[in-house]
């Protein structure tokens, strides 16, 4: 008979609470005659198992599970993408990529995601986010929060487009 562990992750970005959600590792012998032990349960909050799976890949910056997930069809975009927040704030700029290629929202919570990037000084993570179609409308909390910060590359690069792309989703080069 299998036996799980429960541990509950914790994601505290930005200094709040972001997400609590019970992650189950089965702990069971590899003798056990039981299939139905080898799945984790799903939480009570409703979350799939591969969700969690996920997040817990993400930040541990673990590639590979990242990919293999996203290949097995795990929502990118769940939970209001904070998948991606993860990465931001990890500064892991393949994961981050691996998250846009499968259709992650950039412009989830209305360019939190580029701000927080801005905040945190990376650069590339802020370019793989405009190339990936972060909206010109957010430059400016970006810009701010990168000068507050003293990232003053990231607001040159961020003016420079600013100045360029005025009113332009750069990804689709359609009007805002």
């Amino acid at each position: 008979m299998g036996h799980y562990t429960t541990i509950w992750l914790l994601a505290v970005i930005c200094g709040t609470l972001c997400l609590a959600v019970p992650y189950a590792r089965n702990t069971h012998d590899d003798d056990s005659e039981d299939d139905s032990a080898t799945e984790a349960p799903r939480s009570s909050s409703g979350d799939s198992g591969a969700e969690a799976d996920f997040l817990l890949a993400v930040n541990e910056d673990n590639l590979d599970e990242v990919n293999k997930l996203i290949m097995s069809g795990v929502d990118v975009n769940y939970n209001n993408g904070i998948a991606l927040k993860y990465s931001i704030s990890r500064g892991n700029l393949d994961i981050l990529n691996a998250l846009i290629t499968a259709g992650g929202d950039v412009n989830a919570n209305y360019g939190e995601y580029l701000t927080a990037a801005a905040k945190g000084g990376h650069i590339d993570i802020v370019k793989a986010m405009i190339d990936g179609g972060a909206y010109s409308e957010y430059f400016e909390n970006a810009k701010a929060e990168a000068s507050r910060y003293g990232h003053d590359d990231i607001v040159q690069f961020l003016t420079g487009i600013s100045e360029s792309d005025k009113g332009k989703n750069k990804k689709n080069n359609l009007p805002v």
